[in-house]
């Protein structure tokens, strides 16, 4: 009976080292540094409300630290514009290749400007503390607001989706508009009415993540735009195709 007990302890002696050194050495396990960006299609009205905001995903929390206190600028080609009003906001977690990633929308608005922004190929620039740190961001398009008169009161507004990408939006309005056109951001897209019910769907395959543009409905004599919105979330975005990893 003494040897058991004895035995018991020395067992119990040595599950406590091997916790205590787990414990001791949990912070010593280095995770490595990944931020993987995912490119999107945007298409969105020139104003201080009207964000931009990028996919982000971080392994490392203090990364995400050191994007959201840096200044950023748009970039491309010769074409620079200092983001106003940047921040990081949470998202959702997203598990790939048995890795963590915790999952920010990098949003800003931009600075007024003349006419309208066609980036077709599009970057970030931060201004780290030591140095330049470049991301891809996909495509911006930004216009002004140029309403003309306010079509009756939609009552409904969603959107579907295939894959990463709007597929399909459907609109009821109080009373039957006649109409003529409508974009799905920058491009003219394919539409049916059905009383007060109009189904759009885009005419042209959007290259990147494309989730939030403006919609141009245009009638007989004015046309109207319809902005602020989010038509679908997705929890998925590491499988994108264009998903990009970078390091700091």
């Amino acid at each position: 009976m003494k040897k058991i007990i004895i035995a018991i302890g020395l067992a119990t002696v040595a599950l406590a080292g091997v916790f205590t050194y787990f414990i001791l050495n949990r912070e010593i396990v280095e995770v490595e540094s990944m931020i993987i960006v995912v490119p999107k299609s945007q298409h969105h009205i020139m104003n201080r409300y009207e964000r931009l905001k990028v996919p982000m995903f971080f392994t490392k929390l203090s990364d995400a630290e050191i994007i959201n206190d840096a200044d950023s600028w748009l970039k491309s080609g010769r074409n620079s514009i200092k983001n106003s009003y940047p921040e990081l906001i949470e998202s959702h977690i997203e598990y790939h290749n048995g890795m963590t990633f915790y999952g920010y929308e990098y949003s800003f608005t931009m600075n007024f400007i003349e006419g309208e922004i066609d980036y077709k190929d599009s970057y970030l620039e931060f201004r780290l503390a030591d140095r330049l740190f470049t991301i891809f961001i996909g495509d911006v398009y930004l216009v002004h607001d140029q309403t003309t008169h306010k079509f009756n009161m939609m009552t409904s507004i969603e959107g579907r989706k295939i894959g990463h990408h709007l597929s399909e939006v459907i609109m009821t309005f109080e009373t039957e508009e006649p109409i003529r056109e409508i974009y799905l951001g920058q491009h003219l897209a394919e539409f049916s009415q059905i009383g007060l019910d109009v189904v759009v769907k885009p005419k042209v395959d959007y290259k990147y993540y494309f989730n939030d543009p403006f919609i141009k409905v245009v009638g007989d004599n004015d046309q109207f735009y319809i902005y602020y919105m989010e038509f679908f979330d997705s929890y998925d975005l590491l499988t994108n195709p264009h998903a990009t990893v970078y390091s700091l």
